[in-house]
């Protein structure tokens, strides 16, 4: 009897001790509960982005046909249109990509539309027309870097080289790995006289192999006749 008690009592002791996590469960909180509407509204905008990225690789056509099932599945809206309009502009109708952007020129796609209403006067060269629609789409989204970079290309190639320096140079602090925005601001110091403030407007960029690689990327658009990449 005396052993039974030597071998019970240290197991009690030991049941004491840890009973909080023998006898209860952990308390987890319940999943929450999310509507129809939220998922459907998950699913609609997880459908348009990947519509935006088709367009963005290159493949506008299956984005056209995936537009058509979007609209099908859940009535057209005003980022499905701007997203269309994208594509007619992937694909070289101007005249339907303006159309499509003129139709959400106001509400919550009006940066979109100004932007690319801006590229449309881009690619027609009225670099004067596009820098005042990149200029709007700013203002609607003052830290959108690839609207920033598009304004400060635009002023580039009409001669405000302040002015285009300035503004390359949020888009490039806003996405500093943004090779697009890194290119155009080598072109713009290339191009005016700017060569020797590389130090400065990069003091950012600390790696000796990468600063090396700029200085060589500056000197060879100081020879050719680039004016800056085409929104």
């Amino acid at each position: 009897m005396r052993q039974a008690r030597t071998l019970i009592g240290p197991w009690l002791a030991a049941l004491v001790l840890c009973g909080c996590q023998t006898t209860h469960a952990p308390i987890i909180d319940p999943p929450p509960v999310v509507s129809a509407g939220e998922k459907q509204e998950r699913s609609r905008t997880l459908y348009l982005s990947v519509i935006e990225e088709l367009i963005k690789s290159g493949k506008a056509h299956a984005a056209m046909a995936h537009l058509d099932e979007y609209d099908r599945s859940y009535g057209a809206g005003p980022t499905s249109q701007r997203l269309r309009a994208d594509a007619w502009f992937a694909l070289g109708d101007m005249a339907k990509a303006e159309a499509g952007y003129q139709s959400v020129l106001t509400g919550e796609q009006a940066g979109y539309a100004k932007h690319g209403l801006g590229r449309i006067a881009a690619a027609h060269d009225d670099w004067a027309g596009a820098s005042q629609r990149f200029d709007a789409a700013v203002k609607e989204q003052p830290t959108n870097p690839r609207f920033l970079n598009d304004l400060g290309c635009s002023l580039f190639r009409t001669g405000h080289f302040a002015e285009a320096e300035f503004t390359l140079r949020k888009a490039h602090e806003l996405s500093p790995g943004d090779e697009e925005v890194i290119d155009n601001i080598l072109v713009l110091l290339a191009k005016s006289n700017g060569a020797a403030r590389l130090d400065d407007v990069f003091a950012d960029i600390a790696d000796p192999a990468e600063r090396t690689r700029l200085k060589e990327r500056l000197a060879s658009y100081a020879g050719e006749g680039s004016r800056g990449r085409r929104p």
